[in-house]
């Protein structure tokens, strides 16, 4: 025979789960379907998504950039891990944007050369 904190009884021990609904359930859903869409290749996007993809991360690499800059501009006069982990993950992130931009503008160019879209509207 089951016990009571086998059974759901409230005041049980262990996660409390709360009772799946629409709601949840469907921003769940949309959450998955943007973020399928942000983590697409380059080549799969229609063009207005490359587009908006390659204008929202060359703002994004300036920043990241900008942010970078500052970080060595406030270098401490002894080295601390804090700024060391500061820098790195600055780099990193520039990096990783840096990556990014160059795919979707590589898509961008290639997808001129094949004709597919006028060259005066992407520079």
């Amino acid at each position: 025979k089951a016990s009571a904190l086998h059974r759901g009884v409230p005041g049980a021990m262990g996660k409390k789960r709360r009772p799946d609904g629409p709601p949840q359930e469907a921003a769940a859903e949309g959450k998955r379907a943007k973020i399928a869409k942000a983590n697409r290749h380059a080549s799969e996007l229609s063009l207005e998504d490359l587009l908006e993809r390659e204008r929202v991360l060359a703002n994004e690499l300036r920043d990241a950039q900008r942010k970078k800059a500052k970080v060595w501009e406030e270098r401490p006069k002894e080295k601390s891990l804090d700024w060391q982990h500061a820098v790195t993950r600055s780099k990193n992130a520039v990096f990783k944007l840096e990556a990014s931009y160059g795919e979707a503008k590589r898509e961008l160019e290639r997808r001129q050369q094949r004709g597919e879209l006028a060259s005066s509207s992407i520079f």
